[in-house]
């Protein structure tokens, strides 16, 4: 009905499917990174050494930026007793992983214009609060870095998500855990 829809349309349209352009988006975030070494997404990814690039978000936590006052940590306290008594009053047993980001497990391959600004951080915080009876905390971050010189990576280089052999870790981690309370369940071997 109106050419301005039209021409509207046809611009994203050709703006999607122009043939080369995804040869020129890979060829500029390639120069960015090989030239520049910087992310051509710094929002989103922050790219290391030696190939490896972060989650742009998990900076915070990493450099412990900011952490939790008293009163989130009484309400994040409040919330998984009331969780776990839910769960106990229908005879299930309530526990919380906690997982450690990739910037706390490989630290060594951040860029220098990342680093720790206080001592305590979130994740020790939540973790902390496994000395409540009330609350099973399960905290993987020990149990990774006490593997992270093995024969295989526990996260991927390029992206934030764990690998099958840290993924495996995590639940072997889990497991015995899990086995304090259901001593029939044995966790599998790598084998």
């Amino acid at each position: 009905n109106s050419l301005d829809d039209y021409t509207e349309a046809y611009n994203t349209y050709y703006s999607d499917n122009f043939s080369l352009r995804t040869h020129f988006i890979d060829f500029l975030n390639k120069s960015e990174f090989n030239v520049f070494g910087v992310s051509s997404k710094p929002g989103i990814v922050t790219a290391g050494k030696d190939g490896w690039f972060y989650a742009t978000k998990s900076k915070q936590n990493y450099e412990n930026a900011f952490v939790w006052n008293d009163k989130v940590i009484k309400m994040v306290r409040k919330e998984l007793i009331k969780r776990n008594d839910w769960c106990e009053e229908r005879g299930v047993k309530y526990y919380t992983v906690i997982v450690p980001n990739k910037m706390n497990v490989y630290p060594e391959h951040l860029p220098r214009t990342v680093f720790k600004k206080g001592e305590t951080s979130r994740y020790d915080q939540i973790t902390g609060l496994d000395s409540d009876p009330e609350i099973n905390m399960i905290g993987l971050k020990e149990t990774l870095l006490e593997h992270k010189k093995d024969k295989y990576l526990l996260f991927q280089k390029t992206d934030d998500h764990w690998t099958d052999y840290g993924a495996f870790l995590g639940y072997q981690a889990i497991m015995k855990r899990v086995e304090k309370d259901f001593p029939e369940l044995k966790p599998q071997s790598l084998d």
